[in-house]
């Protein structure tokens, strides 16, 4: 027994010496899972089993086919060429189904990234425009009451300083200010 166990042990490591299960995702249209859903269940195959299978089959198909010829498709004139010149086209009519079908989600979220940036850029245009307008107003000066014309900026009333020469210090006009204000002397000794 030790023998057969033993055999079985190098039938293992010879046969599956760097072998490693690893977990493939493909993305497919459904009405390609579908079919082949259908396909596993003629042949009483889990989807599981079906899946490995096909896998597997078309990989040895592929492979059989590059062995035997160059032609990327296969001749009519061979008995059954006719049925595996309909699958082969039959799947790369699939593949390139699902592809066209990625593309044109991927263009129709780029056409929408699209309308949005473009919808961005006229905005930020019409806002460079209204600052630009306001910059010109506000270099224009007060005198011709450039401030008045933007909304929302009051022009401050003209101050004067009258009575006070110029090199002095406005201490008359502070004390009015403060005065007005409800500040007086009274609260400068306490």
């Amino acid at each position: 027994m030790d023998e057969q166990d033993l055999s079985t042990e190098e039938m293992e490591r010879d046969f599956f010496q760097g072998a490693e299960v690893v977990k493939v995702e493909v993305a497919v249209l459904r009405e390609t899972l579908e079919e082949a859903k259908r396909v596993f269940a003629a042949n009483g195959w889990s989807e599981e089993e079906g899946l490995r299978i096909a896998l597997t089959l078309g990989m040895g198909k592929l492979k059989a086919e590059q062995a035997l010829s160059d032609e990327s498709l296969a001749p009519l004139d061979t008995p059954g060429g006719l049925s595996d010149r309909l699958m082969q086209l039959d799947s790369l009519y699939a593949v390139m189904k699902y592809r066209a079908f990625h593309l044109m989600k991927d263009n129709q979220t780029l056409e929408i990234q699209n309308a949005a940036l473009r919808n961005t850029i006229h905005a930020l245009e019409g806002h460079i425009q209204r600052l630009n307008e306001e910059i010109a107003a506000l270099k224009g000066g007060r005198g011709g009451g450039a401030l008045r014309r933007i909304p929302g900026v009051v022009e401050p009333a003209p101050t004067t300083l009258r009575g006070i020469a110029a090199g002095q210090k406005p201490v008359g006009l502070v004390r009015r200010i403060l005065r007005r204000l409800g500040v007086g002397r009274s609260d400068e000794g306490t």
